[in-house]
C-alpha cells in the first residue's frame, strides 16, 4: 500500500527497502496518455514533483542508515542528473571564476552535453525510433524538459496536498 502521489517511486523504495530486485521485462508495454494542455501537464508534473519530495523524504535517511547506497542514489538521479547540468549551464553563463572557466571546466561541461546526445541517439537507434520527425520533436521535447524546472519548483515548494489533482484522460485504448 502506498501513501503518496508518487506511488510508482514509492513502490520502488518499498521494494528496495525489502531487498527486492526488480528485472527488466522486455515485452512490457505501458499506456501513458499525456495531458492534452500545457496547464494541465504543470498541474500533473507539480503533483509529481511534491509526490517525490514527499517520498524521498520518507525514505532517504532509511537508506542512508541501512547503507543502501544505490538505492538512495537511485531515488535522488531524477534530480541529481539535471541540477548537475542545469548548475553546469549557469556557471558558464555567469562567468563565474573557477574551473568551470577552465579548459578542463569547459571539456566537461562539453562530454557531459555530448554524452547526453549520444545516449539519446543510440537508444533512439537501438529502438528503432530514429527519423526526421523524431529529430524535429526533439525542440519540442528541449522545451517540455526546460519546462520541467518551474513545475518541479511549484511542486516542491506548494503545501503538501492530500487532495488527488486528477488529470483528464480522453483517448480510448481498445
Amino acid at each position: 500500500e502506498t501513501n503518496s502521489v508518487a506511488e510508482d517511486m514509492e513502490y520502488t523504495c518499498i521494494l528496495a527497502e525489502n531487498n527486492i530486485k526488480v528485472d527488466y521485462a522486455e515485452k512490457a508495454v505501458v499506456y501513458d496518455e499525456k495531458p492534452e494542455s500545457f496547464t494541465a501537464s504543470v498541474t500533473q508534473r507539480s503533483r509529481w514533483a511534491r509526490g517525490v519530495c514527499d517520498v524521498q523524504g520518507e525514505y532517504s535517511f532509511k537508506f542512508l542508515i541501512r547503507g543502501r547506497i544505490n538505492a538512495l542514489l537511485g531515488m535522488w538521479s531524477d534530480v541529481l542528473f539535471p541540477l548537475v547540468f542545469v548548475i553546469l549551464i549557469l556557471i558558464k553563463i555567469t562567468g563565474a571564476h573557477g574551473i568551470w572557466q577552465t579548459t578542463a571546466g569547459t571539456m566537461v561541461l562539453w562530454f557531459y552535453l555530448t554524452a547526453i546526445v549520444l545516449v539519446s541517439v543510440i537508444a533512439l537507434i537501438t529502438d528503432k525510433k530514429l527519423s526526421y520527425k523524431t529529430v524535429l520533436n526533439t525542440f519540442g521535447f528541449i522545451m517540455y524538459m526546460l519546462s520541467w524546472l518551474p513545475s518541479g519548483i511549484l511542486g516542491v515548494f506548494c503545501k503538501k496536498s492530500d487532495k488527488w489533482q486528477h488529470t483528464l484522460h480522453k483517448k480510448k485504448i481498445d
